[in-house]
């Protein structure tokens, strides 16, 4: 794992500041540098980027009036242990330029680098392709940001009024680390996958990752950054109950999340997380109520929404035969009352409508419990459709948890989402109007 720092090198005759309380200095890359890189290793690296002007200009010794000496020469006066290297870049004036600006860029940058880049002379649009490289290489080598500072040396004038009326001692720039604004890159990233994919497990790490330095200073007593924690944790536990089918625990963790969502409420450490937290809270308050029924249509729904099909599948037909246990005056939870409700739909689905129930040819359990099984039967909806919805929600199931390679697998890809959503609403309004 290497240390890397990458800067922009541009053509002007930079005017002596003073950065990060180095003094009377041309180049903002000798404080940024002597900042981070003092302690690094001889594998560890320093790169340049410079054009053939800036080159001349700025690299080099003596290229503006022939006395000034180079940024070459000032950063191998700080004696560093990291390899210096300069880097020959175009000027990015068409297309071509600047996705040869990205390969270079990019390919300087290694596996599980941690990465700081200075943007202060950045010209035209390279600060934006440099956020765009690191964001890349984030998620296709793993890299660290460690920082991406900007000199603004504009807050003191024009060069040519700060070199003419401000002396060297009042020059002092502020230096910016904005590493906050490529953290917002990655709460979108993270957000969009929550949104689309139901899964919070990247919004659950960074919120650790932005509180764990204040528990640690704090020692744990911070109450937003606990309660920011808590949160997290809910948040991650509730989308892997979903992920996971845990039926007997949706509607505790809903309330746990939703416990969490109002303590969360007025949290705002964390700039990015305020609006999923509403945005949360108004989901849950309207979604879950925690009823074992309900909550399990609406957990199918959240599934159907989130595009996790299969357990969405799962989901409400489990939360079919709840319904059916608890309509019948048992406990939904009572393993050996299971899979009654299964075998009681296939006698009612198999028999005609003028034949008596026959139980000789019964299975295990529903033989084992024949007067719950009746029960069950006899409170089955009367409506024929309801038979073939919960046939069909069986049959698409298995075809799902057979991966479609039984003979009889008849539904395509595309039709499972929709197929879902009609069975969720005919189930709905069922079990409401009853």
């Amino acid at each position: 794992m290497r240390n890397v720092f990458l800067s922009v090198l541009g053509t002007s005759n930079y005017v002596p500041c003073n950065y990060m309380g180095y003094k009377n200095i041309r180049f903002i890359q000798e404080a940024t540098i002597a900042s981070n890189c003092q302690n690094w290793l001889t594998e560890d690296r320093i790169y340049i980027l410079t054009t053939d002007a800036a080159y001349d200009a700025n690299w080099l010794n003596g290229g503006h009036k022939g006395t000034e000496v180079g940024l070459k020469s000032r950063l191998e006066r700080l004696n560093l242990s990291a390899k210096l290297d300069y880097v020959s870049i175009p000027l990015g004036e068409s297309v071509d330029e600047i996705w040869g600006l990205f390969e270079t860029i990019y390919g300087l940058i290694e596996e599980d680098d941690n990465v700081v880049f200075d943007i202060t002379h950045a010209f035209r649009s390279l600060p934006m392709l440099a956020i765009v490289v690191l964001n890349y290489a984030k998620a296709m080598k793993n890299i660290n940001l460690q920082g991406i500072y900007y000199g603004a040396f504009e807050v003191l004038g024009s060069p040519r009024y700060v070199e003419d009326n401000v002396p060297v001692e009042e020059r002092n720039v502020p230096v910016f680390d904005l590493s906050a604004f490529d953290m917002l890159m990655d709460w979108s990233f993270a957000v969009d996958h929550f949104i689309k994919a139901g899964d919070a497990s990247a919004i659950s790490a960074l919120a650790k990752k932005e509180i764990k330095p204040v528990l640690a200073e704090s020692k744990g007593r911070n109450e937003n950054a606990r309660s920011t924690d808590q949160l997290a944790k809910a948040l991650e536990k509730f989308t892997r109950v979903m992920a996971t089918c845990r039926g007997r625990m949706i509607s505790d963790t809903v309330e746990r999340l939703r416990a969490c969502l109002a303590e969360s409420y007025s949290i705002n450490d964390i700039k990015p997380f305020q609006p999923i937290v509403e945005r949360l809270r108004d989901q849950v308050e309207s979604s879950f109520c925690g009823e074992t029924v309900p909550d399990g249509f609406n957990a199918a729904r959240w599934c159907l929404n989130h595009n996790l099909i299969q357990q969405g599948y799962t989901i409400l037909q489990e939360t079919l035969f709840s319904y059916l246990l608890i309509k019948a005056g048992l406990d939904p939870h009572e393993d050996r009352y299971r899979d009654i409700p299964s075998q009681a739909l296939k006698i009612y689905s198999s028999r005609k409508s003028d034949e008596p129930i026959e139980k000789a040819d019964w299975h295990s359990p529903a033989c084992d419990y024949p007067e719950i099984t009746e029960r069950i039967i006899r409170i089955l909806p009367g409506d024929p459709e309801f038979t073939k919805q919960i046939d069909r929600i069986g049959q698409e199931r298995n075809d799902l948890n057979h991966a479609g390679q039984n003979q009889n697998a008849y539904v395509s890809p595309e039709k499972f989402s929709r197929n879902l959503a009609t069975h969720i609403n005919y189930m709905e309004q069922l079990v409401s109007e009853e």
